[in-house]
């Protein structure tokens, strides 16, 4: 069984964990971050293998001509940061099932916030700036790469995405242990499943 020191399970139904340490009251931001999907066999294989695989490149070049040379290291396993009140909109996209980890673990497995910039301000020039020199020498193994899937550019009116308050970690997100997952997501009708595998399930909205 797995640890459930962050759940309140005294009215029979598993709360996830007070959202922000710092100070419980403060709803808009988590000390968590969430991976939904909208299949329960995508989770299931996800809690057994313990392992949520990195399926595609994101971040600043990831629509790159060039980005076959760089394919190794723009491939990202993503999360969200939005707080539980507000699943809803992360639901609608993502789908109902999800597994829950603390920042403090994707931290320790390479990952971090995403920076959402716009393209045509003076970062985002800076950033293309950088990327078109370092194209020119062809340096393809530069540590600058590791950094772009981080950046992921915003243009209005076309591609906006910073409401999903994304985390990212390169490549496949691993862990060692079922302890690591601090809860698992799912509807009314796959609770009962996931709960006999040993986590601690609440459904995805309230």
């Amino acid at each position: 069984m797995h640890s459930t020191d962050h759940f309140d399970t005294s009215s029979g139904c598993c709360e996830m964990p007070q959202p922000f340490k710092l100070d419980s009251k403060w709803r808009d931001v988590s000390d968590y971050v969430v991976h939904f999907t909208r299949h329960e066999a995508t989770l299931t294989s996800i809690l057994t293998e313990r392992r949520l695989k990195a399926s595609k490149p994101f971040g600043w070049v990831y629509q790159h001509p060039n980005r076959g040379q760089l394919s190794n290291n723009q491939v990202s396993a993503c999360f969200t940061e939005v707080p539980r009140d507000h699943y809803t909109r992360m639901v609608d996209r993502h789908g109902s099932f999800g597994v829950v980890f603390e920042k403090s673990l994707i931290v320790a497995s390479g990952g971090a916030r995403v920076w959402y910039v716009d393209r045509d301000s003076a970062v985002g020039t800076h950033l293309s700036t950088s990327i078109a020199l370092l194209e020119q020498e062809s340096a393809w193994d530069h540590p600058f790469w590791s950094l772009t899937p981080f950046f992921e550019p915003r243009i209005p009116g076309r591609h906006q995405w910073e409401w999903e308050r994304e985390w990212r970690v390169p490549g496949d997100f691993v862990w060692d242990s079922d302890d690591a997952v601090i809860g698992v997501l799912a509807p009314e009708s796959a609770r009962e499943k996931f709960g006999e595998l040993g986590f601690q399930v609440r459904p995805p909205l309230d």
